[in-house]
């Protein structure tokens, strides 16, 4: 699967004042890419996106030093990738993030328990699909043009016993004006 085209810097925290929300943390041991910042977090397989590679032998993954990943390195991974090839970032240093040939001081925050919050959630199959596309046109439609508040309630359409109807439309409305009411169909499940 390729995520050449994703910018998992965007789920990081801009200037929070705990540094270890404002850059990527790389999780050797599960092969990860995390990035929160504290509200959101998105976490991308390496090999992929972001391959990391021992500096002796380009060609092999290394998945031997966690840590931080400086957004300089990632921004500039993916400027200098060959176009349609994966940014690559060598973290075979704890100090140092390397992309051609350029040197990035790897900062030595302790990144939070991410795994701890993606395992209390897991589930095999989800519960809903929704076009995050379709979702923010939806908002957009229902928010103040120069408001700063975008936040949505969503309602999930529920069975009688309680569980979800993913066959449904899933109401949605603006937090600061639930008069504003607007509905979205979820897509299928395959």
């Amino acid at each position: 699967m390729q995520y050449s085209d994703t910018k998992i810097e965007t789920a990081c925290a801009v200037k929070d004042i705990r540094a270890q929300f404002n850059q990527p943390y790389y999780d050797a041991e599960a092969s990860l890419l995390v990035a929160t910042n504290g509200q959101i977090l998105a976490a991308i397989p390496t090999g992929s996106e972001y391959e990391c590679r021992t500096s002796g032998d380009m060609g092999a993954p290394d998945n031997s030093v966690s840590g931080s990943v400086p957004l300089d390195a990632i921004k500039y991974a993916r400027k200098s990738a060959p176009r349609g090839e994966d940014p690559i970032v060598d973290l075979t240093d704890a100090e140092a993030a390397r992309v051609s040939g350029a040197t990035f001081t790897r900062p030595s925050e302790t990144f939070p328990d991410y795994q701890a919050l993606i395992q209390d959630k897991a589930r095999n199959t989800p519960d809903i699909c929704i076009d995050a596309a379709l979702l923010k046109r939806l908002s957009d439609a229902l928010q103040d043009r120069t408001g700063k508040d975008h936040r949505i309630n969503i309602y999930l359409p529920r069975n009688a016993d309680g569980s979800i109807d993913n066959g449904s439309q899933i109401r949605v409305e603006a937090a600061k004006h639930p008069e504003r009411l607007g509905l979205i169909m979820p897509c299928r499940i395959d």
